[in-house]
């Protein structure tokens, strides 16, 4: 229930505060007065955004607050937005709250039935809702859980299936590019640990190869140093035999003797092997083969060893997606033979509750002021869910006279009809707990007999439940319980919508207004207020 509603320097409004109470309240005003402003109010602190023309001139923020009983709890709702920065806030029970947040409360505390709402009406697919309103709710919430894990299990099966496709397109250059790999099976670190290796043999070949030299030098058979010695100590030494002074070369020529054949002997006994410049050869063989490896590649030697793990993986993950595949269309059976349950369910109970709706909604239209010969009924169609799998959604049908074909709504009813349907609907599901029935000219297109029918049907209905209703009828207004009129003033230079609650003989005047005025508008406001007394 809606209780309080506040308005600050919105639109035309410059400060407006209306104590709504239950049973039925009535608005009412000239043509352009600004009634909207106060349904355009509701929308907008239930979180739509407005044109900025709509937001006060003065530097005070425009707000809109609502005080609304929710099972015996009150809710209080506030929007408001600068007129400096244009940034709008929303507090609930005076905390920031969403759009979000507070679109999900609107559910429950109001249902706005304006004449762009009534054209839901000629919708199909807002017929169907309409009978699912009276299915009960586990029916629904399980055919929209079904719905939602069929629809999560074949995405992932679409998913499966890409990835099937794409790894299965790959396979065979994967197992090529793994053979090439365990072909050479190169090592973590093998190529860093054979440069090093390389660089150490490569210093001993070099010696080993001056080595080589140095013993040539001395052990040639043509030109041998050692033999050249020698013979030169024994050159000295016939020299030294015929003249003494060469007899101190003929000491240090022996120390050459002996320094040479002492390098011959370290350069023979050098831990020189054969094995190791193998070994070099081999390193250099290995190397050449990794290096080509990761050329073909273009792959260092790390990314190579984690490029085959990834291979391998990809390729055992075709056995693992082609189980969980076979796992998926498995459980995709199950779900959907449950949801054919299901469905099968929903279809029985929504043909059940059209038949008997039907005649409950005819009772209500005869009771609205339509012929006799009127005529409401739900035509079913298949509508596809999932492959095979269908169910019936309704659409609704009107024969407004006898002799006439049933046709869609859309295409006979007028927008007096609308409103008298959907008031019709709305009156049908009374006896369940109804939020705040705000009508915006339920009465367009209609008078005489049927608009007392229609105040008839609406007082009825405020009895349990709190309406706020919109109208130019001196008829309707006057079974209000509050009456509230909006005017348009001039105040100096500047227009304003003033809201008024009404009270005693200002009641009546706003009757013989809307009634026309003068001594007749007057006649009919005053047997109006003695009916209703």
């Amino acid at each position: 229930m809606l209780e309080l509603l506040r308005i600050k320097n919105f639109a035309l409004i410059e400060s407006a505060e209306l104590e709504f109470s239950e049973g039925l309240n009535v608005i009412t005003g000239e043509s352009g007065a600004g009634k909207s402003i106060i349904l355009k109010s509701l929308d907008f602190l239930f979180g739509q955004n407005i044109p900025l023309a709509q937001i006060g001139r003065n530097d005070e923020p425009t707000y809109v607050e609502a005080m609304f009983l929710l099972e015996n709890e009150e809710i209080i709702l506030k929007r408001e937005i600068s007129n400096i920065t244009k940034r709008s806030r929303i507090y609930i029970n005076d905390r920031l709250g969403s759009k979000n947040k507070i679109n999900e409360l609107k559910q429950k505390l109001i249902i706005y039935t304006s004449q762009y709402e009534q054209q839901k009406l000629t919708r199909p697919e807002y017929h169907t809702s309409i009978l699912d309103n009276f299915i009960p709710q586990e029916i629904l919430q399980k055919k929209h859980k079904i719905l939602n894990q069929l629809k999560q299990i074949k995405n992932r099966i679409k998913e499966i299936e890409e990835s099937l496709t794409n790894l299965k397109s790959k396979k065979d250059l994967h197992e090529y590019q793994i053979k090439e790999i365990e072909k050479i099976n190169p090592q973590p670190g093998e190529d860093e640990k054979l440069l090093n290796k390389r660089e150490e043999l490569k210093k001993t070949a070099k010696i080993s190869e001056e080595i080589e030299k140095g013993l040539v030098i001395l052990n040639s058979e043509q030109c041998s140093l050692q033999d050249l010695v020698n013979d030169l100590y024994k050159t000295i030494e016939n020299i030294a035999q015929v003249d003494e002074n060469f007899l101190d070369l003929l000491d240090k020529m022996e120390v050459i003797r002996e320094l040479t054949s002492e390098i011959n002997s370290r350069l023979i006994s050098y831990p020189v092997s054969i094995d190791q410049i193998k070994e070099l050869e081999q390193i250099e063989e290995r190397l050449f083969e990794i290096e080509q490896l990761k050329k073909r590649l273009n792959k260092s030697l790390d990314e190579i060893l984690t490029m085959k793990d990834e291979l391998a993986r990809d390729i055992s993950k075709i056995d693992e997606l082609n189980l969980e595949l076979k796992n998926l269309l498995d459980q995709k059976k199950d779900i959907e033979l449950e949801l054919k349950k299901i469905i099968w369910k929903l279809n029985s109970k929504r043909v059940t509750i059209a038949d008997n709706l039907s005649k409950r909604l005819k009772k209500e239209l005869l009771d609205l002021g339509f012929e006799k010969g009127i005529d409401i009924s739900f035509n079913f169609f298949e509508h596809p869910l999932e492959e095979d799998i269908t169910e019936k959604r309704a659409k609704i049908i009107l024969r407004p006279n006898l002799g006439h074909d049933f046709q869609p709504l859309d295409r006979i009813a007028s927008g007096g009809e609308l409103s008298r349907i959907f008031l019709a609907l709305i009156s049908i599901s009374a006896n369940e707990e109804l939020p705040t029935l705000i009508f915006d000219e339920v009465d367009a297109g209609i008078g005489g007999i049927t608009l007392t029918k229609v105040g008839k049907k609406l007082q009825k209905l405020a009895e349990k439940h709190q309406i706020i209703l919109i109208t130019h009828w001196p008829q309707l207004a006057s079974l209000a319980n509050t009456h509230f009129r909006v005017k348009k003033e001039i105040i100096g230079e500047t227009t304003r919508t003033i809201c008024k609650r009404l009270d005693g003989e200002e009641i009546k005047e706003e009757l013989s207004r809307m009634a026309g005025g003068g001594s007749h508008g007057e006649a009919l406001a005053r047997e109006l207020l003695e009916e209703n007394a």
